[in-house]
């Protein structure tokens, strides 16, 4: 009889051996760094975490005089000092109206008198920073006929800032803010 053969048994191929299991994401990623409130041992030196650290507060200048501070960053108005004379404010208000409709139309300046004392002073603004209202002192100055309305009046034409009018208002004297003025923002 024929010899029965036992079936043929596929060779066995050597499996690869599993991968190892990847390793969980915390495992994969750089190193972190430790928060920065862990101090090494050997510096011994407390961290403040950024969130309650306040801002390096930049030196300020003393005021000028002992009265005036220059903040470039503050809200400012141009303003006509009335020193002597009379105004006429209503034309000078339209007049400096149509000109700020004409080339300051987003900023929305409003004109403004103020009267303390014998002082009157005509208030345009406000202008954003000091750079802004260096720029349109320099420009509206450049139209004289804007000022039709102050032909009777000794005025000066001025670039002020909130606590610095105040201070112009309580000491009521222009001289000291004029040099002030050339020296911070006209140089």
């Amino acid at each position: 009889s024929p010899a029965v053969q036992e079936p043929v048994q596929p060779v066995a191929e050597k499996q690869p051996e599993p991968a190892a299991p990847a390793k969980p994401a915390e495992e994969t990623k750089a190193p972190v760094t430790p928060p920065a409130t862990e101090a090494k041992p050997e510096e011994k030196k407390v961290v403040t975490p950024f969130a309650t650290m306040a801002p390096k507060e930049e030196k300020k200048e003393p005021k000028f005089r002992g009265l005036y501070e220059f903040d470039e960053t503050a809200k400012h108005y141009f303003a006509l000092y009335v020193v002597s004379g009379e105004i006429d404010f209503n034309k000078v208000k339209t007049d400096i109206d149509k000109y700020n409709a004409g080339n300051y139309p987003l900023l929305n300046l409003q004109i403004t008198e103020s009267v303390s004392g014998k002082q009157k002073i005509i208030l345009v603004g406000t202008l954003p920073d000091a750079a802004s209202a260096k720029s349109y002192l320099l420009r509206i100055t450049k139209d004289r006929s804007l000022f039709a309305g102050m032909q009777s009046a000794g005025y000066r034409n001025l670039i002020i800032t909130e606590e610095n009018l105040k201070v112009l208002d309580r000491v009521g004297n222009p001289n000291v803010y004029l040099e002030f003025l050339k020296e911070k923002y006209l140089k």
